[in-house]
């Protein structure tokens, strides 16, 4: 097996197409001006219930079952915070790598995003997102989603994100070269 299938996710996993159904509510007004704007704004480590109406509408929508206070429901939050932030500018053929890389995101910044722990991604993620949104570029979220969801509670899964992502962004760089 090589290192790139190791990395990659199947596009068919349930984070994809969850990623991809909450994506295509934000980004075509499947959702109010009002539910978009509080996610945008909301703050979900510090603030989760400012929008708590509408992330739990939104996880229903689409299937999640992830109970509010739990690691799941403030994974699935910030995950929704950063698509409000891109508008849901989620798009699969275009990897992290190649998005951080045209968003000038630092290889300094991204190491620092793969060894942390979950406070600290979860206050990268954010600004992360802001980024790539003025310039409308699109990017795969599954991996950064699949990071959400894993760091500290399924370190192997956590892993794997990791690498997909490392491995993305070093072949991004490689390109850009």
């Amino acid at each position: 097996m090589s290192t790139e299938t190791e990395v990659k996710y199947e596009a068919g996993t349930f984070e994809g197409k969850a990623v991809a159904k909450l994506s295509a509510l934000i980004s075509s007004n499947g959702i109010s001006t009002g539910s978009a704007t509080a996610l945008r704004r909301f703050d979900p480590v510090d603030r989760p219930g400012d929008a708590a109406l509408e992330v739990c509408s939104l996880l229903d929508r689409v299937g999640i079952d992830a109970s509010p206070g739990t690691p799941a429901y403030e994974s699935w939050s910030m995950v929704l915070h950063c698509l409000a932030l891109v508008r849901g500018n989620h798009l699969r053929a275009v990897d992290v790598g190649t998005a951080l890389v045209k968003a000038n995101v630092s290889e300094a910044r991204v190491r620092q995003l793969l060894e942390s722990d979950r406070p600290m991604l979860f206050d990268l993620l954010p600004p992360m997102a802001r980024r790539p949104a003025p310039s409308s570029q699109a990017m795969d979220w599954v991996p950064m989603t699949r990071l959400a969801l894993s760091v500290d509670t399924k370190e192997q899964e956590a892993q794997r994100a990791r690498l997909a992502i490392a491995h993305s962004f070093q072949r991004a760089l490689s390109k850009a070269a």
